[in-house]
């Protein structure tokens, strides 16, 4: 059944106040709308996910007809996690907010204001659709019965059904049916050996952008054969102005008996990062691969002694040109990276087996040949918006100077604006006569950025001597970890939505610091204060128990010699030195990638064994349009979950 809205879309724009400053009560929202909704939620884990009854208040009503809506936060945070703030009206795009508003317990009412845009809507605001396909188990018995089960999930070119990974997962019921919900078509199709179709299923399913459905089916095959599975997703719903279909094909030996067919391999987590991709971005690909062999009775166990699995895999871009090939034996996890240079479905054709002392082949084997499709939209670029507020007052702050990577705008009543963002990395800084300046960084990712930032006063007669440092915690693929604890000596602090905490008032010198995050490898770093304030990235590693000085990918050196004097059109060169310590042995690959260029290095897949001590070199092209500023890049080397992850800075001029 089609959504009956007329309401199409949703943007979610992501607020975030850091926990260190957020010493306010009552938060003022002014919107471009005069009527206009609220709805706010206690977070209760990092991702906000899973929610609880606000447990503060709107003292003038959660709805208005004149454009301001004024939330009320607890004096301390109901929970680490921060909370959500939902606003809605009719004719506009839905905006969501992370917030850690609280005064410290506090008595006093703090208050400020927030200038909230909501975007117009403007017929079909998701330009292109997509259902995608993660998985497609299959189960049959040895009467020919077939069960399939698909995992589904939705995307679209624009954001518009997108919901930004890792901040705010949950979305009110009321939002889901109007804004994040697409009808769709599902097609089976079964092919035998010759590929001649020998059945066809149909089903509609509807989709919510942000979760998995299933869609189940069941047919009777009554030859043993090696069959073609194909199913074909097609959205069909008006919020969409047009729809790519998603084909997913699988390979498998069906109506089989144990002593027939003893071995079987599976592809499975098929993941791509970002979700909806854009042209000219970094993509990375990565799945997992296994073989079992039958041990009776219908029980399965992975494979042992000479037998092990075998990948190979290619990438085709819309026009058939082939991206990328890979392959190796003994693979778990698969991960690999690409830059697609137009837009349209990239198809990638997967092939595994069972190899080393390979089956009889008259007793054959379960294989697996799939085929994914990764749907690429158009180049995407955002907005970040800066509005500083007294600390104190919490009133505006005009005529202050924001900065973001070397571009200067003057804020005026409504902030600062920065348009036509790539995704990427961004240092900022705001100064003003009268206030002390303020600077830190933010990650721009899948949604338009808006952030509320406190500025103190001078003292006068003093001048600022002391300065601040902003922590980043990222994970092991480069995504910001929010809700993760940073300590600087007796100064604590939890990172918010953009996975990012400020210390302040730090004097010149060196600081040990340490972070750590549920379900993370916790670390411990250090960084220079030297007359100016500093940036730090912290890559986190899953946490596992596996790990010790007498295990690890131990990186030696990282040594780019031009990295501070390079320019665009010219070449850097990455030199890497690097230990297997009793890892095992492995089939690596050293990568470094500039997100905010599109620009990606390789060298490998190489073996490294245990005790090996390996340099490699990787040359990163810089394009001959990029912008001087400075980029981090993001340097990868090792294999599956023994891949270690380093950031450098590079500095075009």
């Amino acid at each position: 059944m089609k959504v009956a809205s007329k309401l199409f879309g949703i943007l979610l724009l992501l607020v975030a106040m850091s926990a260190t400053a957020s010493a306010l009560v009552d938060v003022t929202y002014s919107l471009n709308t005069q009527n206009a909704n609220a709805q706010a939620y206690n977070c209760i884990n990092a991702d906000c996910s899973s929610v609880s009854a606000f447990t503060g208040s709107f003292p003038n009503g959660a709805s208005t007809e004149i454009g301001q809506l004024t939330v009320r936060f607890p004096s301390t945070l109901a929970t680490q996690y921060g909370y959500a703030v939902f606003f809605s009206s009719n004719g506009y795009i839905p905006l969501a907010q992370k917030v850690f508003s609280h005064t410290y317990g506090d008595d006093k009412v703090f208050t400020t204001s927030v200038n909230l845009n909501l975007e117009k809507q403007i017929g079909n605001t998701a330009e292109s659709c997509s259902a995608i396909v993660d998985s497609f188990e299959l189960s049959s018995d040895n009467a020919g019965s077939v069960n399939a089960d698909a995992s589904l999930r939705l995307s679209a070119i624009s954001t518009s059904f997108t919901q930004p990974s890792g901040t705010i997962k949950y979305i009110p019921s009321n939002l889901q049916s109007g804004y994040l919900t697409a009808d769709t078509d599902l097609m089976l199709d079964v092919y035998d050996v010759h590929m001649n179709k020998v059945l066809s299923q149909n089903s509609t399913t509807t989709l919510t952008a942000g979760t998995t459905a299933h869609a189940l089916f069941n047919f009777n095959i009554a030859k043993t054969d090696q069959y073609t599975l194909k199913l074909t997703t097609q959205i069909n719903d008006a919020k969409c102005t047009s729809s790519v279909d998603s084909e997913y094909t699988k390979s498998v030996l069906l109506n089989y008996d144990s002593q027939s067919a003893p071995f079987k391999t599976e592809v499975t987590n098929f993941k791509v990062s970002p979700l909806s991709p854009g042209k000219n971005t970094q993509v990375t690909v990565s799945f997992d691969v296994a073989s079992y062999q039958h041990w009776g009775n219908g029980v399965y166990k992975p494979l042992s002694g000479q037998y092990y699995s075998e990948v190979y895999y290619k990438l085709y871009a819309p026009n058939g040109g082939e991206v990328y090939s890979g392959g190796r034996g003994q693979p778990t996890t698969e991960t690999f990276g690409f830059v697609p240079l137009m837009e349209g479905a990239y198809t990638l054709h997967i092939d595994a087996a069972v190899g080393g002392g390979r089956p009889d082949p008259k007793r054959g084997q379960i294989i697996a040949h799939d085929t994914y499709t990764i749907v690429v939209g158009s180049s995407k670029t955002y907005n970040a918006s800066f509005q500083p507020f007294d600390a104190i007052t919490g009133n505006k702050i005009v005529n202050a100077t924001a900065t973001l990577n070397g571009v200067s705008i003057v804020t005026n009543t409504a902030g600062a604006i920065f348009e036509g963002l790539a995704p990427g990395l961004y240092n900022y800084a705001i100064t003003q006569n009268d206030y002390n300046a303020v600077s830190g960084s933010i990650v721009i990712s899948d949604y338009n950025q808006v952030l509320s930032v406190p500025m103190n006063p001078k003292v006068p007669g003093t001048t600022e001597t002391t300065h601040s440092a902003t922590i980043t915690v990222v994970d092991a693929d480069g995504n910001t970890i929010s809700g993760a604890e940073v300590t600087i000596g007796s100064k604590h602090a939890l990172t918010n939505s953009f996975g990012q905490s400020t210390f302040i008032e730090l004097d010149n010198g060196t600081y040990e610091f340490s972070a750590s995050a549920d379900g993370y490898d916790a670390k411990s770093s250090s960084f220079v204060i030297a007359g100016s304030d500093v940036n730090v990235i912290v890559s986190l590693g899953i946490g596992s128990n596996e790990a010790s000085s007498e295990q690890e990918l131990f990186v030696r050196s990282v040594r780019i010699p031009y990295a501070f004097e390079a320019k665009a059109g010219e070449t850097v060169d990455i030199y890497l030195t690097f230990e297997n310590k009793n890892l095992g042995n492995m089939r690596a690959i050293a990568t470094a990638v500039i997100p905010e260029l599109g620009v990606r290095a390789s060298a490998g897949p190489f073996d490294f064994n245990s005790g090996d001590d390996l340099n490699k070199v990787l040359h990163l092209e810089i394009p001959a349009y990029a912008e001087p500023g400075t980029y981090f890049a993001r340097i990868a080397i090792g294999e599956g979950k023994n891949t270690r992850i380093i950031y450098r800075e590079v500095e075009l001029s």
